[in-house]
């Protein structure tokens, strides 16, 4: 009920101030110079308007976590891929070190079994 006119149902809506009035404070009352429209009219395009909007929004948030979905897939994939090109230089470097390590293991073995020679002539011979 309208708070000036006891006995009046608020009924419409003033567009001006935004705010729900009845029909006698339009004719003679302090909205008689404002626009104003049915309150079920105005309800049902809020209505509309706010459902309008949550799905927007939805739709906006979805395309965000898409985008974001993808973004985290390509950087993975980067990781990944680094990840692998730093483990095959590691493999790659511990053949070669393994390699080296063999090499010079065989030449102290063979230091070793030169320097048991009895003969001077034949160790430097060696």
């Amino acid at each position: 009920m309208c708070e000036e006119h006891e006995d009046e149902r608020i009924n419409i809506y003033c567009l001006n101030c935004e705010m729900p009035t009845c029909s006698l404070c339009k004719v003679f009352g302090a909205h008689k110079d404002c626009q104003v429209a049915p309150l079920t009219n105005v309800y049902q395009r809020q209505k509309e308007c706010c459902r309008r909007q949550k799905e927007q929004l939805c739709e906006k948030f979805d395309y965000l976590y898409s985008v974001l979905e993808e973004r985290k897939n390509e950087m993975t994939q980067i990781i990944t891929r680094t990840q692998e090109e730093k483990l095959e230089h590691v493999r790659s470097l511990m053949k070669k070190y393994a390699d080296h390590l063999e090499a010079v293991s065989k030449l102290v073995e063979s230091g070793i079994q030169f320097m048991e020679e009895p003969e001077m002539a034949v160790f430097l011979q060696v």
